[in-house]
């Protein structure tokens, strides 16, 4: 079966209550494709309408978690502009009060399919982003300014780094060459990096390649320096 196809025995299904959550699906998809600049996995389009549909009729209540929130708006921006345009396109056409909790679930499911994980899978790509972040911050107090274009580099390297960390991936390219200059140059940033390196290793079970290790450092010191390479 095609994925066009499959996608569409996924979607058609879902019709209640005079609403084809199928259609609203397609519709939210396509524009959250749009704001993602990204595709979506055919998961998305089972996870979405069970989750409208069990919000819609009060199954499902949005749990109250302000971090949880905060830190979905902060490190995924359009994933949750997504999100928000469903809640309130949602609210609008049927008088419903889908708010700002339901739209961060809607997100770790764009999330989700956006890279091919499962929701548990994107709360721990979140953890271990913000515990990157941290180590960071509290070394070199930098504000997490988002219209900063370092500290947006940062953070979006770091979010693919927890990715693949969570996956399994390593970084096969070898960078040999650049490392004792680099570690000499740049002794600071690689040594905070030298820092997060440990700490994944210890929690994770997981080593940074020398590549991941120097690119890493070259996003800190980027953000600490506003030196660009």
């Amino acid at each position: 079966m095609k994925q066009t196809e499959l996608r569409n025995s996924f979607t058609t299904q879902y019709t209640t209550r005079d609403i084809n959550y199928g259609e609203l699906t397609r519709k939210y998809v396509s524009h959250a494709k749009q704001c993602i600049a990204s595709n979506l996995d055919n998961s998305i389009h089972i996870t979405l309408p069970q989750y409208l549909i069990n919000a819609m009729s009060d199954q499902t209540k949005a749990q109250v978690n302000q971090v949880l929130l905060y830190n979905v708006g902060t490190l995924f921006s359009q994933e949750f502009t997504a999100a928000k345009y469903i809640t309130t396109d949602i609210n609008n056409k049927y008088d419903t009060e889908l708010n700002s909790y339901h739209a961060c679930d809607i997100a770790i499911l764009l999330i989700a399919a956006e890279f091919g994980i499962s929701t548990s899978e994107v709360l721990t790509m979140l953890t271990l982003t913000l515990e990157m972040i941290k180590l960071v911050k509290y070394r070199f107090m930098f504000n997490m300014d988002m219209n900063n274009i370092s500290v947006h580099s940062f953070i979006e390297h770091v979010k693919y780094l927890s990715f693949r960390i969570i996956r399994n991936q390593k970084d096969r390219s070898s960078v040999e060459d650049w490392i004792p200059t680099f570690k000499k140059k740049y002794r600071i940033a690689y040594e905070s990096a030298c820092e997060i390196s440990e700490f994944i290793k210890n929690k994770y079970a997981f080593a940074l390649s020398d590549t991941e290790l120097l690119f890493l450092s070259v996003h800190i010191h980027t953000l600490i320096y506003g030196e660009v390479y």
